[in-house]
């Protein structure tokens, strides 16, 4: 792991622990299926029955966005593949034994 991966996983993981409202907020927003979808869902739905001049073109745009989706997580997944594989920081099993401040 290089010390850019060490900061930011010193910087995000030095909240935890501080706060247990903040640490039952975050455990709460991952376990959540509304915010892993239903947002999303809401916003197009608001998007495409919203009146108004550009109703089509919204309703055009929605209809581009829902197959450029599917082919872009395709893409990534293919260069995900064709790219060599690196160790996720908390997977690493080299940590270095100091903490790196970048600021």
């Amino acid at each position: 792991m290089n010390g850019f991966d060490t900061a930011i996983l010193h910087l995000l993981n030095g909240f935890a622990g501080r706060s247990r409202r903040f640490d039952d907020w975050v455990v709460w927003l991952s376990n959540d299926a509304f915010q892993k979808g239903g947002i999303m869902i809401l916003l197009f739905w608001w998007v495409w029955f919203r009146p108004g001049e550009n109703a089509k073109t919204n309703r055009e745009t929605l209809v581009c966005l829902s197959v450029a989706a599917p082919l872009a997580l395709a893409l990534s997944r293919l260069i995900s593949y064709l790219v060599p594989f690196r160790a996720r920081p908390l997977k690493s099993s080299v940590l270095p034994s100091k903490r790196t401040r970048w600021f």
